[in-house]
């Protein structure tokens, strides 16, 4: 009865086993690959910074990415802007992200577009309540 435990207490770890390897796409292969969102409040100086991947699953601002950082003020997320980026450097194409607020799609961030405003005022800092808006990242093209 022990080895069976030990066992499956070998295949439980080896599964839970974060995925390494020397290929630059091996995590978009699988469906992963983590970027960083940061958001801004140009108007307070606040900004905060969270991790996605491309499993194309919707992220709310305040709910599931920025509840707990400073852009949080009485229970809303107030902001400016949004850029996107990917720890090993440039973005691979075919990666995307599209940020969407709740009537409109706000815009798409991608390896060339890699910045948004989040207010609609190009060249102004208006503080915006984006609690709702939703972030979302795909692969659409796999490199193997």
């Amino acid at each position: 009865m022990r080895s069976i435990l030990s066992i499956a207490t070998l295949l439980t770890a080896a599964l839970a086993a974060p995925i390494t390897s020397t290929e630059p796409n091996a995590a978009a292969i699988k469906g992963y690959l983590p970027l960083t969102v940061t958001v801004f409040n140009d108007v307070t100086g606040a900004h905060a910074a969270a991790g996605i991947d491309t499993s194309g699953h919707f992220r709310t601002f305040y709910s599931d990415l920025f509840r707990s950082s400073a852009l949080n003020r009485d229970g809303k997320i107030f902001a400016t802007s949004i850029q996107l980026s990917f720890p090993d450097g440039p973005l691979p194409d075919g990666n995307s992200c599209g940020v969407y607020g709740p009537d409109k799609t706000v815009g798409i961030l991608d390896a060339r577009h890699t910045y948004l405003e989040l207010d609609g005022q190009p060249g102004k800092a208006v503080e915006t309540d984006v609690s709702e808006f939703v972030v979302k990242c795909d692969i659409y093209l796999v490199v193997e």
